[in-house]
């Protein structure tokens, strides 16, 4: 095919504008900035038409950016408000669930109290407290919490935890307590077993277990029986969970609390309208008030 035939002046001219754009590109921008710092009046000029025919275009370039980010970040919102809408949609189907189970439960314990002819005690009001450690000896079981008269905690107060009955108030200062617990060998609990509801004391031992005695004569607990507060004596609500039979082999059955010493970090004080004046009356009575006095007598000892 036919091309061109370059001339020999072309290819001097080209080669010597290759071997020295560089240095004519520096030369130019050298000028240039002369100029613009000599305020040449031509100079400025120009300078100000190109910009100001290019601010439109530098304009539209901005506005679309702007847009572009504006279409980003409004997808991203989009899409978050969906995930979270969605998760909204789950919970909000299990507290439904929950709610529907709360309302049977509520349901069947009312039809339950019908039946055993149960009177409600009026609701205690609660004092959460941080538990700092243990009280005593090595032959007690009791712990001192922070809370004390300052914040309203008296002496024979029930202290409880998320699975149940923890012990009882034993002494008061200015910002601390000790709660006696549940398996300290003095403590003596009155308590009811079973769905019959039989009449006991909940007696501690040192152990990791409770004994029930007291039960009435002809009267037995058997495995899984469960063992609540029965009020007796005004020093603690009716009600209050205990723990539970897992052992019937000897004459004195056997209780596995539902409170573990180990895992107690907070408990609640129930405010409870009953105190130590109140009379006490029957076995559950009388144990609890014995109860109460050899525990006054050893506060005061120390």
């Amino acid at each position: 095919m036919w091309a061109p035939v370059e001339s020999k002046w072309q290819r001097a001219w080209g080669g010597f504008a290759h071997r020295h754009e560089i240095t004519f590109l520096i030369v130019l921008s050298l000028v240039l900035l002369v100029l613009d710092r000599s305020g040449a009046g031509f100079f400025q000029r120009g300078k100000f038409w190109v910009m100001d025919a290019s601010a439109p275009v530098v304009a539209l370039a901005t506005r679309s950016e702007n847009a572009s980010d504006a279409i980003w970040f409004a997808t991203q919102n989009h899409f978050s408000l969906l995930e979270r809408n969605e998760e909204l949609r789950a919970q909000n189907s299990r507290l439904l669930k929950w709610r529907s189970r709360a309302r049977e439960l509520e349901r069947q314990l009312t039809h339950y109290e019908d039946l055993l002819n149960v009177v409600a005690v009026p609701d205690s009001s609660y004092l959460t407290a941080r538990v700092l450690g243990k009280s005593g000896g090595p032959f007690e079981q009791a712990m001192v919490l922070q809370a004390g008269k300052q914040d309203g905690v008296e002496y024979g107060l029930g202290v409880i935890n998320a699975q149940g009955l923890v012990g009882r108030i034993i002494g008061v200062g200015d910002t601390t307590s000790r709660v006696l617990l549940l398996t300290d060998f003095s403590s003596r609990i009155p308590i009811l077993v079973g769905s019959g509801g039989v009449d006991a004391i909940a007696t501690g031992n040192n152990k990791d277990v409770l004994r029930l005695e007291y039960l009435p004569e002809g009267k037995t607990a058997a495995p899984g029986d469960l063992v609540v507060t029965s009020g007796d004596g005004g020093f603690l609500p009716a009600g209050l969970p205990v723990g539970e039979v897992i052992d019937v082999s000897d004459d004195v059955p056997i209780v596995k609390p539902y409170m573990q010493a180990r895992q107690l970090e907070w408990v609640r004080i129930l405010v409870h309208a009953a105190h130590n004046d109140i009379p006490v009356g029957g076995i559950a009575g009388d144990v609890a008030q014995d109860d109460v006095q050899q525990a006054s007598a050893q506060e005061a000892s120390q």
